[in-house]
């Protein structure tokens, strides 16, 4: 990489820097937090209701919004090609920028789920990830408390049913 494309912050090339609109959202976001606003910038993961998050951005090649990635889970040795394809396939068939899509991170096999989030509308930009954040946590937290009732309700059915039934 030759040093035009360069800046001072650690090598990452010019047009991948946070831009500032992400950056001054993140601050926001992370003060009223009380979070490291550095290490979210960064793409650190952190918490709400349980559940994993971090904040990205695409540089100058998307300016003016945030993405947030939700941590799904990891894959599982041996599942790596069935569950990527799936992925894939659900991508393909989706309106990634109004249902987000899937990803999987590499460092760690992590599937992540993802939504950009504009940061360039009337909206304050900490407040726009913050709905959006607030919004997948109390989702998801919610499905898992209906899906426990659902098996916890199949499971007592299956037990009241005399065997071979």
């Amino acid at each position: 990489m030759d040093d035009a494309n360069q800046n001072d912050a650690g090598g990452i090339p010019a047009h991948m820097q946070p831009p500032e609109a992400f950056t001054a959202a993140v601050e926001e976001f992370a003060a009223h937090l009380g979070l490291d606003a550095q290490k979210l910038v960064q793409g650190h993961r952190f918490e709400c209701n349980g559940v994993g998050f971090s904040l990205n951005h695409f540089g100058q090649l998307d300016p003016h919004a945030a993405t947030v990635f939700m941590d799904m889970g990891q894959v599982a040795k041996g599942s790596e090609a069935v569950v990527f394809r799936g992925l894939l396939e659900r991508n393909a068939l989706s309106v990634a920028s109004r249902d987000g899509y899937y990803g999987v991170l590499p460092e760690s096999n992590t599937v992540v789920y993802c939504i950009r989030v504009p940061l360039d509308g009337d909206a304050r930009g900490a407040d726009a990830i913050a709905l959006v954040v607030g919004s997948l946590a109390d989702g998801i937290n919610r499905l898992q408390e209906l899906t426990k009732k659902l098996l916890e309700e199949i499971s007592g059915q299956a037990k009241a049913q005399p065997a071979g039934a």
